[in-house]
């Protein structure tokens, strides 16, 4: 629950400090703790570490028969993986299926997710579609900025980055300000 609020902030260096005070024995037989150490190493862009640590909780959600948004966050992981390994198919379904399972109430995660989400339709040729789904949510979106605001205007101005339309990108830029 802690984690949630300061990776809603984007403090996750602060729970990566917390994760350093557990002992290491504790963190592998927790899902909850590895799926927090998943999130340093993708803040980091770890993503040998990311698979170890998705597929050691994955196993442990198993085996314990964990909550639903744990499991949305290893397919959220899994869809990662995919996703900067160029497989943008398998990544948008395991982002789809991560989608399904979240509450709602973890802005870190809805953004990122949001954002790699978007950004896989737009790898599998469905640009308007990834613009459509961002901007609907660029106009539900609330002040002030936070996390989930910044991912999904990200979303946008990679997009438009990687279309080359420079003044769409200049405008999402705009957004934030």
């Amino acid at each position: 629950k802690h984690r949630d609020a300061e990776l809603d902030g984007d403090r996750w260096y602060i729970v990566k400090r917390w994760l350093d005070m557990i002992p290491g024995d504790l963190q592998q037989h927790s899902p909850n703790l590895l799926l927090a150490r998943a999130w340093i190493a993708h803040h980091e862009y770890q993503q040998d570490m990311l698979v170890e640590l998705s597929n050691k909780a994955s196993r442990l959600i198993e085996q314990e028969g964990s909550a639903d948004a744990l499991r949305g966050e290893i397919y959220y992981f899994q869809g990662i993986i995919h996703f900067y390994s160029g497989n943008g198919k398998s990544s948008l379904q395991l982002f789809e299926k991560s989608r399904a399972l979240f509450p709602g109430n973890q802005r870190h995660v809805e953004g990122q997710l949001e954002l790699h989400l978007n950004l896989s339709l737009y790898m599998v040729g469905q640009k308007d579609k990834a613009i459509s789904q961002l901007n609907k949510l660029v106009r539900q979106m609330r002040l002030p900025v936070n996390i989930f605001t910044s991912r999904v205007v990200a979303g946008l101005a990679f997009i438009h980055m990687f279309s080359g339309d420079l003044p769409e990108l200049v405008e999402e830029g705009r957004r934030l300000e």
